[in-house]
């Protein structure tokens, strides 16, 4: 009976824990979503998501990966749109800061 409450207690354990943020991988979210929006429109765009995930991030066990992983691919969607786009620079920062 111990040994039967321990593993259900670990499986508990095991079940209810969520991945750290940094380890949920991204999902694909096309850039199609994008196109042809000008570049303070995408900088608007992907700091409001960077407020979401960031928020996601701190209060992670009100938030499914799922949710996680579709904000990674939305930031990755938009960091590419905005280098299509010709919004200048290379980095995150770069992106959203460099006015066109």
């Amino acid at each position: 009976m111990k040994k039967l409450l321990t593993i259900l207690v670990l499986t508990v354990m095991i079940t209810s824990c969520t991945q750290r943020t940094e380890y949920v991988q991204a999902s694909y979210t096309s850039t199609a979503l994008y196109d042809g929006w000008e570049c303070s429109k995408l900088r608007e765009e992907y700091i409001s998501v960077e407020e979401v995930f960031v928020q996601s991030s701190q209060t992670q066990g009100n938030f499914v990966n799922s949710d996680v992983a579709s904000l990674k691919g939305q930031r990755v969607a938009l960091r590419q749109s905005a280098r299509n786009a010709g919004c200048g620079g290379h980095t995150v920062s770069e992106i959203i800061t460099v006015e066109p």
